[in-house]
């Protein structure tokens, strides 16, 4: 049932009554058993626990207050955002008190607060359990649009054109590793790619460099592009010939849609607020 995706246990309710009510509806349920006012005070009176929520009358009293229950999904909802929102309160009083605490570090502070709206966050944002068939409609409009495209590269690509014939590019949600010894050229081919995909496709991409300097990056871009050797930039021997490519490429690159991070030791949760 959709309800139960929304409140997959009762610590979402406030009221201690409806959490014991709650977690009675969840175990009948996992019994295959049927569930209504009947039911529920049965099971209520066989663990001599009926008068904790109220006795029989407060169980009718439920049943009544709600009008229909065709809304019962959006009723969940209100009670998982409530939930969300006490969980949001006591986290703000934890963050003001960390912050009263002169021992704790700043940086430290930071995290901790990122860390505990993060933990608020995932809790709101959750992927349903659908049914194939579901799926199965928005598979199909993919499909139709890439058969529409009639284009043999569907997702961002490399420049490296026997690579992105096998892969069509890279796709929506893949998670790209690239593996290797030091000094291999990892940094280098990350950078090529972005550059072919902003500059040859027009893709706005960022960059998060956690070692090379920004100005790094820039030099390597700068030199990918303008077919300058990067040696002869490092120690200055540059000639005419070379300044008018750099100064060219500079124009490409600027008009880019490259944005780049160099901010060193950036937690997951920083890069992500980012």
């Amino acid at each position: 049932p959709k309800v139960l995706q929304a409140l997959p246990d009762s610590d979402n309710f406030y009221s201690e009554i409806h959490r014991l009510i709650y977690e009675e509806v969840i175990n009948l349920l996992n019994k295959n058993k049927p569930i209504d006012i009947v039911t529920l005070k049965e099971e209520f009176r066989k663990k001599n626990k009926l008068k904790d929520i109220g006795g029989a009358v407060y169980l009718a009293d439920l049943v009544n207050s709600v009008p229909t229950t065709a809304n019962v999904d959006y009723y969940a909802q209100i009670v998982r955002e409530k939930y969300i929102l006490r969980d949001l309160l006591k986290v703000v009083a934890s963050i003001t008190s960390l912050s009263y605490d002169s021992s704790q570090d700043l940086d430290v502070i930071l995290d901790k607060a990122q860390s505990f709206i993060f933990d608020i966050t995932r809790k709101r944002i959750k992927s349903p359990v659908l049914h194939i068939k579901e799926i199965l409609t928005d598979t199909f409009e993919h499909i139709e649009a890439l058969y529409e495209k009639k284009e043999h590269i569907t997702g961002v690509p490399t420049g490296f054109d026997q690579f992105d014939r096998l892969t069509s590019g890279f796709q929506p949600s893949d998670l790209i590793i690239i593996a290797g010894r030091p000094s291999m050229g990892k940094t280098s081919l990350a950078l090529n790619i972005a550059r072919y995909a902003s500059v040859e496709a027009h893709i706005p991409l960022v960059i998060f460099s956690l070692e090379s300097a920004k100005e790094q990056l820039v030099e390597h871009l700068l030199c990918s592009e303008a077919r300058v050797n990067s040696q002869k930039l490092r120690v200055g021997l540059l000639s005419e010939e070379d300044w008018t490519k750099l100064t060219d490429a500079a124009g490409i690159l600027a008009d880019a849609p490259i944005y780049i991070d160099d901010t060193p030791n950036m937690g997951v949760l920083e890069l992500r607020a980012k």
